[in-house]
């Protein structure tokens, strides 16, 4: 099953606002934030180039003139991110700063030396390298009670199902099969059909309490190798990831993270991946025809996302199929967002990781978000049509209508994925002025999650 991810929103025109909650809340809702219910392998298709190039409505410049930025080459940073230090201050009078609450950064050319990199990078591991340390003392989360008994299930049904659908037959058929589709087809959308058979070991008893409480599928979680270059940020959870950079699904034949891994690797804006095992129905329930609640069988699943995924997404504790009730255990959470650095888009260089986002009010263009994985393809593409719809020409000199700097970032609400978030700047700036964390706003939290800088080639 394969879904298009078109991705149309409004953009702002109104440059300076380092969070437009607008476009956030005006951006559409993503067609899918996990696997449909019986799906078995699902492709979310993304256009980043189309996606960028709807978002610009008209001309955009920067408030900065030429010569504020070549005199001082400075820009405010407005970011009111409140840390340890101001605290002290306004609690106990410690540690005041001895200028007003605005910080001024000197901005650089966009050239960062090798050492200021491998500290970034450092850290980034370090980051990564603490996230494992924090959840090995884990041994199991249960994190998600049983689902509610459905209600409204008929208690009469009739043993037959007749497929009212149209049929055809040629002669190397033996027995008619629904038109568009092909000789022997079962349709596993069809009452009590048959489902395709898991990989995984019968439990018994068949009972969904058996399930989760199983031994082996414990084990195989427990004792999973992290794939090179991934980290676990949670294990053996009873639900899987849900959330909106949902990228994907594989059933695989075993309880197997390389496996998974691998998917992850050659799928584009994959940055995290979630293994589990699933409790499926044998035939697709149906109360209506006499099979509310068949037989099991067990499932290997794999996920793909386009975020870092961790405890907090692990919310898809399974759900109510007619009479069936579909649970998840072993599930693992990894990724690698925090070591690996994004393809640089072309026409785009030195892409500079950076601890916050970049908050430049009289240098900035536009800011445009969309929601999905983070994907700084299509902060780019947004970029190059704004330059276009601005008939500004191409170098590294400041102007004022044209784009020399852009900051990509995932942006995070209440501690979830949303989808990139874009900011446009006329000036190039060093990733250490990149401070800015948004949050509370409108009454949830913004956070800032892998976000990268890249400058005019």
């Amino acid at each position: 099953m394969r879904y298009s991810f078109a991705v149309v929103a409004m953009a702002t025109m109104v440059a300076g606002q380092s969070l437009d909650l607008g476009l956030v809340s005006a951006a559409p809702a993503v067609t899918a934030s996990g696997p449909a219910v019986s799906a078995t392998a699902e492709t979310i298709t993304f256009s980043p180039a189309a996606s960028g190039t709807a978002a610009v409505t008209g001309v955009a410049t920067a408030s900065a003139t030429a010569s504020q930025a070549a005199n001082a080459k400075r820009a405010v940073i407005e970011a009111r991110t409140v840390n340890v230090n101001n605290l002290l201050c306004q609690w106990f009078g410690w540690f005041c700063p001895a200028s007003s609450t605005s910080t001024k950064a000197t901005s650089t050319s966009c050239t960062t030396s090798t050492a200021a990199k491998t500290t970034a990078k450092t850290a980034a591991v370090s980051t990564s390298s603490g996230l494992i340390a924090s959840i090995t003392s884990i041994a199991s989360i249960s994190h998600i009670t049983a689902l509610p008994t459905p209600t409204g299930i008929p208690t009469t049904c009739v043993n037959t199902w007749t497929n009212t659908n149209a049929f055809t037959q040629d002669a190397a058929c033996p027995t008619p099969y629904e038109v568009g589709t092909y000789c022997g087809f079962v349709n596993p959308e069809d009452p009590c059909a048959t489902q395709p058979l898991g990989s995984g070991p019968a439990v018994s008893p068949d009972t969904s309490a058996a399930f989760l409480a199983n031994p082996v599928f414990k084990s195989a979680s427990l004792n999973a190798k992290t794939p090179s270059g991934y980290a676990l940020t949670f294990q053996d959870y009873n639900a899987s990831t849900s959330a909106a950079t949902y990228l994907g699904l594989q059933t695989l034949t075993s309880y197997d993270p390389a496996t998974c891994a691998a998917a992850c690797d050659s799928t584009s804006t994959c940055t995290s991946f979630n293994i589990y095992i699933e409790r499926d129905p044998s035939l697709n329930p149906s109360s209506t025809f006499c099979c509310p609640n068949p037989a099991s069988i067990t499932n290997y699943k794999c996920t793909l996302w386009g975020s870092i995924i961790d405890g907090t997404t692990a919310t898809n504790a399974g759900q109510w199929r007619d009479g069936f009730e579909v649970v998840i255990t072993g599930s693992n959470g990894y990724t690698k967002a925090n070591t690996t650095t994004p393809v640089t888009p072309p026409g785009w260089t030195n892409p500079q990781s950076c601890d916050g986002a970049h908050s430049h009010p009289s240098t900035c263009i536009g800011n445009h978000f969309f929601p999905g994985p983070f994907d700084p393809q299509v902060c780019a593409s947004f970029a190059q049509a704004q330059n276009i719809k601005n008939g500004a020409s191409t170098g590294r000199g400041y102007a004022n209508n044209h784009c020399n700097f852009f900051n990509a970032y995932m942006l995070k609400q209440d501690g979830k994925p949303k989808g990139t978030y874009c900011s446009l700047f006329a000036q190039q700036y060093d990733h250490s002025v990149a401070t800015y964390h948004p949050g509370w706003l409108g009454g949830s939290y913004y956070d800032v999650e892998t976000s990268w800088s890249f400058c005019s080639s």
